[in-house]
């Protein structure tokens, strides 16, 4: 399969727009432009954007486009609400985090806005729900903060271990670490999750766009988000997790602070080659200028097919049909028994409610999770050839993951 023309559009207007914030933040003459958008193709590229969620990014690139007033007008309209939904999560922080530096709960925000703490434009990232972990020693406190504050805990922690889920009304889902990796190799997971401990109490209250945010030092913000590029391997990896990588590599990701500790650490969660053949890929389409050389050696043809994995799939798997995704995942986890009974159990119990209240039902929640699977199969009205194309693609997938030697799924 190749890029569409609309996938590659894109792909040159966010490079567009790298160059064009490169070129104001060093004061140098802009040398990257974007051509005139061929008649009838804007709606594709607008929508391809969206998929990837990165829509507010290439503002000033769009701008030169030459748009026809109308979509011009609903561009903006649909960065306005990129730009209100940052805001409205960024408030949200904010008053949660002054509570835990009131009850002096060490916390840090993974992701999100430690993220766009990077960006020049901080508010140019698309926002979802806010990510907080504080240390083992601190949960418990941490999750009653959260009761107290008028937060309902939505899923119990024996479904998802890994954090709680707090919802209220008007506000974004907040999710409260217990541990942050996802890595199936338990010691790649104790290294990065102890790592992770290890700098809460360093995090660096940051300004970002006006608010002050609890953020890890470079080494360890950097390992959260190559991990997070690796956590959606499986699910559906977009252009937003490949830039917030790149962000961080332009601001910190020198040859220096690669050879003085993030390499190995990033050989001990078992994703030096990601970081490298996604650094390339952001160097070669996505507009990263970088003296750093560590990525010299990459895979050129493993970045492109790299590239066509994640536009293929878009933020979350939005690009892909939901039964047939779901279908993948299990086909994807047959290379792991682990790895699928995991899947099983955890989303029969999820989908299953006697399963999470009884804990001899186990077996029967993983039986649930197969027919769960099949049904949905069955609603998209599968034929054999479907599911022949879903295991050939799912194949793919798991051979591009062994090229990229990372383990998760």
């Amino acid at each position: 399969m190749e890029l569409s023309a609309a996938e590659e559009y894109a792909i040159r207007i966010i490079a567009a727009e790298s160059a064009l914030q490169h070129a104001k933040r060093d004061k140098a003459p802009n040398t990257l432009s974007v051509p005139p958008i061929p008649d009838g193709l804007w709606p594709a590229v607008r929508a391809e954007l969206e998929a990837q969620s990165v829509i507010g990014y290439p503002a000033n690139a769009i701008e030169s486009l030459g748009l026809s007033p109308a979509d011009q007008a609903e561009y903006l309209a649909l960065a306005g609400k990129n730009l209100s939904g940052w805001y409205r999560l960024m408030m949200a922080q904010d008053s949660v985090l002054a509570e835990f530096r009131q009850a002096d709960i060490p916390v840090a925000v993974l992701k999100g806005a430690a993220a766009a703490a990077n960006y020049q434009q901080p508010n140019s990232r698309s926002m979802g729900d806010i990510d907080l972990i504080v240390p083992p020693d601190h949960f418990e406190q941490a999750f009653s903060l959260m009761e107290r504050l008028g937060w309902e805990n939505d899923i119990e922690l024996e479904i998802n271990p890994r954090h709680a889920g707090f919802k209220k009304a008007g506000c974004p889902e907040i999710e409260l670490h217990r541990y942050f990796s996802t890595c199936t190799n338990k010691q790649q997971a104790y290294f990065l999750d102890q790592a992770i401990y290890d700098a809460i109490p360093r995090a660096e209250w940051t300004d970002v766009a006006g608010f002050s945010v609890p953020v890890l030092p470079p080494l360890e913000n950097g390992l959260v988000l190559l991990a997070h590029v690796n956590q959606h391997l499986g699910s559906g990896l977009g252009l937003r997790q490949i830039l917030d990588w790149q962000m961080f590599v332009d601001a910190y990701l020198t040859d220096e602070l690669w050879e003085r500790g993030f390499q190995h650490a990033a050989q001990q969660i078992g994703m030096e080659k990601l970081a490298v053949t996604t650094t390339w890929l952001c160097r070669t389409y996505l507009g990263l200028q970088t003296s750093a050389t560590w990525f010299g050696e990459a895979d050129a043809q493993l970045a492109s097919d790299l590239l066509l994995y994640i536009m293929q799939r878009g933020n979350m798997g939005r690009k892909m049909e939901r039964g047939a995704q779901a279908t993948r995942t299990v086909l994807h986890s047959f290379r792991s028994p682990a790895t699928l009974l995991r899947y099983l159990y955890e989303g029969g119990r999820a989908h299953w409610a006697p399963a999470r209240k009884h804990a001899w039902l186990a077996p029967a929640a993983c039986l649930y999770q197969v027919g769960h699977v099949i049904r949905k199969g069955l609603a998209r009205n599968v034929n054999m050839s479907e599911l022949v194309t879903d295991a050939r693609s799912a194949q793919e997938d798991v051979d591009l993951l062994k090229r990229l030697e990372v383990t998760r799924m």
